[in-house]
C-alpha cells in the first residue's frame, strides 16, 4: 500500500513537472541579445580561437546593433534559448554578420547561459554548419 502512494506522488510531481514549460507557452522573455556580459564573452573566446588556433591577425573590435531574431521558449527540448543576429567589426576593418545562441539555464553546472557564436565566412571547419545554419 504505502508502494502505490510513493508511485501516486511521484506521478504526481512528474505531472506538474511536466507540465511547467506549457504555463509559460504564450509568455515572452527577455532578450539575451544585448547582454553585455554575453558580447564581452563572445569576444573573449574568438580572440582565443584566433590567438590559439587561427592565428589569422584579427579579432573582433566591437560588436553592433545587437538583436533578436527568434525565441525559442517551448520547444522538443524545453530549453530556452534565443537566437541572435549582430555586425562584428573586426580589427582587421572588415564588416561581418555575426550569428549567436544563447541557451538559458546551461551554463557551465547549469548556472549562467551557454552561448554559441558564428561569423559568416570565418569557421572554416564547418562546426555550425554552412553558412552558420545551426545558430541562425
Amino acid at each position: 500500500m504505502v508502494r502505490i502512494a510513493v508511485l501516486a506522488a511521484l506521478f504526481v510531481s512528474g505531472m506538474f513537472a511536466l507540465s511547467a514549460p506549457a504555463f509559460s507557452k504564450n509568455r515572452a522573455f527577455a532578450s539575451q541579445c544585448q547582454n553585455q556580459s554575453i558580447l564581452k564573452r563572445i569576444t573573449g573566446k574568438f580572440a582565443w580561437a584566433e590567438r590559439n588556433t587561427w592565428r589569422r591577425g584579427f579579432i573582433i573590435d566591437e560588436i553592433r546593433s545587437p538583436r533578436l531574431n527568434y525565441q525559442i521558449l517551448n520547444g522538443p527540448t524545453s530549453i530556452r534559448h534565443d537566437h541572435c543576429l549582430a555586425k562584428a567589426i573586426m580589427t582587421d576593418g572588415r564588416v561581418r554578420n555575426i550569428y549567436y545562441m544563447v541557451e538559458r539555464g546551461q551554463g557551465f553546472a547549469s548556472i549562467g547561459n551557454n552561448v554559441q557564436f558564428c561569423i559568416i565566412g570565418l569557421d572554416p571547419w564547418r562546426v555550425y554548419g554552412a553558412a552558420c545554419s545551426t545558430v541562425r
